[in-house]
Formats: structure tokens, C-alpha cells, sequence
């Protein structure tokens, strides 16, 4: 999947990211590999947990194993599903 460059500013936008990832991965009735890339990927702290409990949903449901890239620290230790902040954004 390529975030990259991605903003997400409102739930609305979470819904546009999420709708699509299940329009393409239910169907295949299994979980996959997945390359997730976050160049450049923004999310609004407003909305922030909400895009994380989607992540959350879609690895639970869809992942056999995830590898992400990402060039912001705090970004990628957020996605850590190990993250001790439950998936929050580190303040």
C-alpha cells in the first residue's frame, strides 16, 4: 500500500483510505504480505487515534506480516504494534 504523501486531516479521510483496502483485500478471503510505505505521510492529531485504530483493524484482519517505511521517527513508532503508547502518537 503507498501512503505515501498522504494527508489525513478527518475521519473522512480515514474512511477513504480504509474503504479501499477492504474492497481489495476481503475478497481474497485470506491474509497477505504487506509493504506499507509512509514517505511523506502526514495525519492530523485530531484524528490521529482514529487512523491508528484503522491500522490496527486492517492488521488484525488482513496481515500475515507488515514491513512500513517511513522517514518520521515518531510515525514509525507509533505503527510499532509493540508500541507501549497502545498505538497513540507520542506527545
Amino acid at each position: 500500500m503507498n501512503y505515501a504523501g498522504l494527508r489525513v486531516r478527518e475521519v473522512g479521510d480515514i474512511e477513504a483510505v480504509g474503504d479501499p483496502v477492504d474492497k481489495l483485500l476481503a475478497p481474497l478471503g485470506g491474509r497477505v504480505h504487506s509493504i506499507e510505505i509512509y514517505k511523506r505521510f502526514t495525519c492530523d492529531d485530531d484524528v490521529f487515534d482514529e487512523y491508528m485504530e484503522l491500522v490496527k483493524r486492517v492488521e488484525q484482519t488482513y496481515s500475515l506480516s507488515v514491513k512500513r517505511s517511513t522517514s518520521d521517527a515518531l510515525l514509525r513508532h507509533s505503527l510499532e504494534p509493540s508500541s507501549p503508547s497502545g498505538r497513540s502518537r507520542p506527545r
